[in-house]
C-alpha cells in the first residue's frame, strides 16, 4: 500500500506560504515559486505592496483555529507583531463567542511575518529544494503528474511518493486544464471592482474614533464602502461596486474623488480627518466565485495532486473567507496525508465540502450594487432617527446581541464553534 512521504508545492501566495510552514515541519517539502518568494525586504507600507498584499483584508477567527491547530508558531510570531485575535467591536464586553473574533492587520503586515518565518525553514534539497521559476502546466503519466514544466522550457520530475499541492491561485494552470473537464464546476462572475486606498493615523487618536468594524461601513446604492482597520494605526478605506459603473469607477480612482466619497459619511470622516493617505488608489476587479472540488469527484484527477486557497475555491471578497479557507485546506490536507494515496482526495474533498459550501453559497447570493453614475449615488446613508435608535439599543446592550450574531455568522467558522466563549 502506497502513501504520500513528501510534497511539492507550487505557489508564492498566502495559502502556498502557511502550507510551506506547517507541512515542513512533517514532511520533506520542495517549493517551486516565481522570483521574489519571501524577499529579505520587508514591505514598510502598502506603498510598496503589490498584488493582494496591497489590497484590504479582514482575518476571520476560523484562521486563528486553523492555525493553532497546524501551526502555532506562525501564531506566536504574529502575536509579536501586535497582530492578534481580539473582540470584533470595542463595545462587546465580558465572555464572547469565538466567533466575534477578528484580527486587525493589513495583508502586507501579515505578509512581513510569513516571510521571516520562511527563510528559517530548509527544504528538501535531495528533491531540488527551492526553484524560482513559472508553472506553465504538468506532464502526466499513468493517472499521475510526472513533470512539472516551467518557463524557459525546463522541467522537473515529481517522485511518485510526493503529492503535488496547487498553491498557483485563480490563474493556475494544472486547475485550469483540470476544470476545463468538469461539466460541474461552478465559476461565476461577481460583477464588482473594488478600489483602496491605504492610509496612516496620526499619533494618539485611535480611541476617539467611530468603532471600525461596526459603525464604519456606507452604502451608497451603487457603491459601498468599507474600512478595514490595520495595526500600527494603519487602515484602509474600500469602495466596491459593479464593474459596469466605468464612469464611477474612472472618478473614484482620482484620490480626491475617492477621500470625497467616502467623507459623505460621518463616521468615515472623522477616520480620514485623523490621517494621512499613503500611496494611491489600487484597483481590483474580476472577482469570481469558483468551486473547483468537482474534480475529485469526476474521476479525472491524477492520484498525486490536490490544492488549497485560492486554486481549489474563490469567494466574492467581501465576506473575507479566503486566507480562513486556505488555512481549512492545509489542515484537512495534513488530516489526510497519513491514508492510502488511492484514499486521499475522498477524505480530503468531503472534509473541505462539508465544512465550507455552505459559506460558499452564501458568496453566490451576494449581488452586485446597482449600475449607476456617480450624480446617481444616494449620499443620505443613514438617517439620524437611525443612529438614535442604535445608540438605545446599544445603552440597552441589545446592539452587543447583534453585533455577535452578525460577526459569528460571517466568521467562516462551522456552527457548532461558533458560539464557544473566549473570554
Amino acid at each position: 500500500m502506497q502513501f504520500f512521504k513528501r510534497v511539492v508545492i507550487l505557489g508564492d501566495g498566502f495559502a502556498a506560504k502557511v502550507a510551506v510552514l506547517a507541512l515542513a515541519e512533517q514532511y520533506p517539502v520542495s517549493v517551486i515559486t516565481r522570483p521574489g518568494w519571501a524577499s529579505a525586504i520587508d514591505v514598510a507600507s502598502p506603498a510598496n505592496a503589490t498584488g493582494h498584499s496591497a489590497h484590504s483584508h479582514i482575518f476571520l477567527p476560523r484562521l486563528e483555529y486553523e492555525l493553532a491547530k497546524i501551526t502555532p508558531r506562525l501564531l506566536d510570531r504574529l502575536h509579536a507583531e501586535g497582530l492578534s485575535f481580539i473582540k470584533g467591536s470595542r463595545y462587546l464586553f465580558g465572555k464572547i463567542p469565538i466567533g466575534a473574533l477578528r484580527m486587525f492587520a493589513t495583508r502586507w503586515q501579515v505578509d512581513t511575518v510569513l516571510n521571516r518565518e520562511l527563510k528559517n525553514y530548509r527544504l528538501a534539497d535531495e528533491l531540488f529544494g527551492k526553484v524560482h521559476s513559472v508553472v506553465i502546466g504538468s506532464g502526466r503519466k499513468k493517472n499521475r503528474i510526472s513533470t512539472i514544466g516551467l518557463h524557459g522550457g525546463q522541467f522537473f520530475d515529481v517522485p511518485t511518493d510526493a503529492l503535488v499541492l496547487d498553491a498557483m491561485g485563480t490563474n493556475s494552470p494544472i486547475m485550469t486544464q483540470l476544470q476545463a473537464r468538469n461539466p460541474g464546476r461552478i465559476d461565476e462572475h461577481t460583477e464588482l471592482a473594488y478600489l483602496t486606498l491605504f492610509s496612516r493615523l496620526k499619533i494618539n487618536c485611535e480611541q476617539q474614533l467611530p468603532d471600525a468594524l461596526t459603525e464604519c461601513t456606507a452604502d451608497f446604492r451603487g457603491a459601498f464602502v468599507t474600512l478595514y482597520q490595520g495595526a500600527n494605526r494603519w487602515f484602509s478605506l474600500t469602495v466596491g461596486t459593479n464593474i459596469r459603473n466605468r464612469e464611477l469607477i474612472r472618478a473614484v480612482r482620482n484620490k480626491d474623488v475617492f477621500v470625497d466619497l467616502c467623507s459623505r459619511k460621518p463616521e468615515l470622516r472623522a477616520w480620514i480627518d485623523a490621517s494621512e493617505p499613503i500611496g494611491e488608489v489600487r484597483f481590483y476587479h474580476n472577482p469570481r466565485n469558483r468551486w473547483n472540488l468537482g474534480i475529485f469527484e469526476d474521476g479525472t484527477i491524477p492520484l498525486n495532486y490536490s490544492a488549497i486557497g485560492d486554486s481549489l475555491v474563490t469567494t466574492c471578497p467581501s465576506l473575507g473567507a479566503g486566507c480562513s479557507f486556505a488555512a481549512t485546506h492545509v489542515r484537512a490536507t495534513i488530516d489526510n496525508l497519513h491514508k492510502p494515496i488511492g484514499e486521499f482526495h475522498v477524505g480530503y474533498a468531503k472534509e473541505i465540502k462539508n465544512e465550507q459550501f455552505a459559506f460558499f453559497a452564501e458568496s453566490q447570493k451576494k449581488p452586485p450594487p446597482p449600475i449607476c453614475s456617480p450624480c446617481e449615488l444616494d449620499m443620505s446613508v443613514e438617517s439620524y432617527p437611525r443612529l438614535l435608535a442604535r445608540r438605545i439599543r446599544r445603552a440597552a446592550g441589545l446592539e452587543r446581541r447583534r453585533t455577535i450574531r452578525r460577526l459569528s455568522q460571517s466568521s467562516s467558522l462551522p456552527e457548532k464553534l461558533q458560539e464557544l466563549p473566549v473570554w
